[in-house]
């Protein structure tokens, strides 16, 4: 229709549409539906495992998808990690019982950097000396993260947990499977994991930081940059992403199949890593056959989450 045609109501409705999509804000959150009639529903929410607040509130468009939910749906219950079994579950599969050290596993820069970054930290070298190179990668990064004072309480999976009420909560892994599938890796890859956690442990807080700000921004393309830039020019970094992320995104998107077929509506919050990207859960379910779009945010004029006044 020209512009002169439009009556003076038509013309206001016009421009208020045109500016609300020119400030849609995206959310990463996803709906995922089948074409069939009474197929199921997904919504896939891109989560972050730790965080510096407690979490008050999300955007509408969140607390909604999660309300028509009849299941929270998880990579792992972080609850069980608390549980005396579960520490006994780490010591074995955490630790070396053969005698063999740390020190005699690495290359012997690495484990100079290792003994560096403990001391600065002050902490000491002998619990370390009997533990898998991942285990103390996870190590190093949980206490560069609690030094920075975050906290995996304030976590986005912790929110819905604590608000999921009656619905089912279901594990996509479960906490020690997604360990002993640390614990499979090659040699080279767990050092490569120590490696990326010397190399972040000493500016975590930046790196979470520019985390959480793609994700407030809803910029899926920036937070695939920040995580994934470096495969190109490292190709064993690449080699620990497929083993840590790609492959288990594949897993995952064909048990999310589940609900799909069989009508039910699920809320499911993964780490951000496993959604963003060609390889992420989103793109794989689209390449599946389902029809996946990213949501917008309802109120573009408030952050997209609230956080408790401190």
């Amino acid at each position: 229709m020209a512009l002169a045609l439009l009556t003076p109501c038509a013309l206001a409705l016009a421009t208020h549409l045109a500016r609300s999509a020119s400030t849609a804000q995206p959310v990463l959150l996803w709906e995922v539906t089948a074409a069939a009639a009474g197929s199921g529903r997904l919504y896939l929410l891109a989560g972050t495992h730790v965080g510096d607040s407690p979490i008050e509130s999300f955007d509408p468009v969140i607390e909604g998808a999660f309300a028509r939910s009849e299941a929270l749906v998880l990579e792992a219950d972080a609850r069980e990690v608390a549980e005396p079994s579960f520490q006994a579950f780490l010591e074995a599969a955490g630790h070396w019982h053969d005698g063999t050290t740390l020190e005699a596993m690495l290359s012997p820069g690495l484990f100079e950097r290792l003994q560096t970054a403990l001391n600065g930290r002050r902490l000491r070298l002998e619990p370390f000396l009997q533990m898998k190179p991942w285990l103390v990668a996870l190590m190093l990064s949980g206490d560069a993260l609690a030094r920075s004072g975050y906290q995996p309480v304030h976590g986005m999976a912790g929110y819905f947990v604590r608000k999921a009420g009656q619905r089912r909560l279901i594990e996509l892994e479960g906490a020690r499977p997604q360990l002993l599938a640390l614990d499979d890796l090659a040699p080279e890859l767990q050092e490569a994991m120590l490696e990326d956690a010397l190399d972040q442990v000493d500016r975590v807080d930046v790196r979470v930081r520019d985390i959480f700000d793609c994700w407030d921004r809803g910029d899926a393309r920036c937070l695939s940059t920040l995580l994934f830039e470096d495969d190109v020019r490292n190709s064993r970094r690449h080699r620990l992403h497929e083993r840590v992320y790609f492959a288990r995104n594949r897993t995952m998107a064909k048990r999310l199949e589940g609900p799909l077929r069989s009508g039910q509506t699920w809320f499911v919050v993964v780490g951000a890593g496993h959604v963003v990207g060609r390889q992420g859960i989103p793109s794989l379910l689209s390449e599946l056959g389902y029809e996946v779009r990213q949501l917008s945010a309802t109120r573009p004029d408030r952050p997209l989450r609230r956080l408790a006044e401190p």
